[in-house]
């Protein structure tokens, strides 16, 4: 009876453990935990936003050259139902993971969004986080990983 409930104890502990943080728009789990060692970039868009739709084909560049090193997420800002989500993302023919969930608390961001787009760069190690605000392109983001990884950074 003792080994019944113990293993049925650690069966329920493992099922815990591999939670997903959210969703994708595809409906995929998302675990944070899978993109250790690499950046993390939340990017936060609207579909009324005209500088959003700038930016797209330069993350879609970053995410393309980069995805080695790199995990680029679009957040909707309005929180869209998936499938205003899912056709923004084909009409727009973005090529990096779209969320259907805003994961700014997981990483400790508590900062307001006043201003799209708007786009956090988080270093590896989880300790640094730089926001950037308006419309950035891949060489944008790409000297900010660089002067927050050599801890030139001002926040």
């Amino acid at each position: 009876m003792k080994i019944k409930f113990l293993s049925l104890f650690l069966f329920g502990l493992l099922l815990a453990c591999s939670k997903p943080d959210g969703a994708d728009a595809n409906n995929h789990p998302i675990h944070f935990k899978d993109y250790q060692n690499k950046w993390i970039i939340l990017n936060y868009w609207a579909s009324w936003c005209t500088s959003c739709y700038k930016e797209i084909p330069e993350l879609n560049r970053l995410y393309q050259q980069h995805k080695d090193k790199i995990a680029l997420f679009g957040i909707n800002y309005d929180q869209e139902p998936i499938e205003k989500i899912q056709a923004f993302s084909t009409q727009q023919r973005i090529t990096y993971t779209m969320l259907l969930f805003d994961p700014a608390v997981q990483f400790g961001i508590h900062d307001n969004i006043e201003n799209l787009p708007a786009t956090f760069v988080i270093a590896p190690d989880r300790q640094q986080i730089k926001k950037l605000l308006g419309p950035q392109s891949e060489k944008d983001i790409l000297l900010v990983m660089m002067e927050m990884a050599s801890g030139n950074s001002k926040n």
